[in-house]
């Protein structure tokens, strides 16, 4: 019986600044899951995180398309959950950037005569809160 390999999927590296560099290669399979849960201590202590999900990005298997992006980015989101790194990069409900846009609408009232309305709509940004599952 020859012993399975198992790939490693998250790699960790300090930057001389202080800033610990967490690449992911794959979320294809649970290991991902496992390797970001064993460095939970890791970056607890670091004062800044940054993730490269490059290499993830060029996986085939995830190509942007219709449900290809989607699907990455809802198999990323379950590992990070799952692992307990969300609930360590944020410990308070957080507010995304709101926008402003402009809107316009054209009526054809005549043939010849078109009348058009514009104006601005604001949206508030939504509300994010982490889920934590391991408390």
């Amino acid at each position: 019986m020859t012993a399975r390999r198992v790939a490693v999927k998250v790699a960790v590296k300090w930057e001389p600044d202080s800033t610990l560099v967490i690449s992911v290669s794959s979320f294809e399979d649970t290991t991902v899951y496992r390797q970001l849960r064993d460095i939970r201590p890791v970056v607890r202590v670091a004062p800044r995180v940054v993730f490269d999900l490059r290499r993830v990005a060029r996986d085939d298997s995830m190509a942007p398309g219709p449900s290809g992006f989607w699907e990455y980015v809802g198999v990323a989101a379950d590992a990070f959950y799952d692992s307990g790194i969300n609930e360590l990069l944020v410990t308070r409900p957080l507010r995304t950037p709101g926008w402003r846009r402009r809107t316009w609408v054209a009526e054809d009232r005549q043939a010849d005569l078109l009348a058009y309305q514009s104006g601005f709509y604001t949206a508030l940004g939504e509300v994010l809160f982490i889920l934590s599952h391991s408390k």
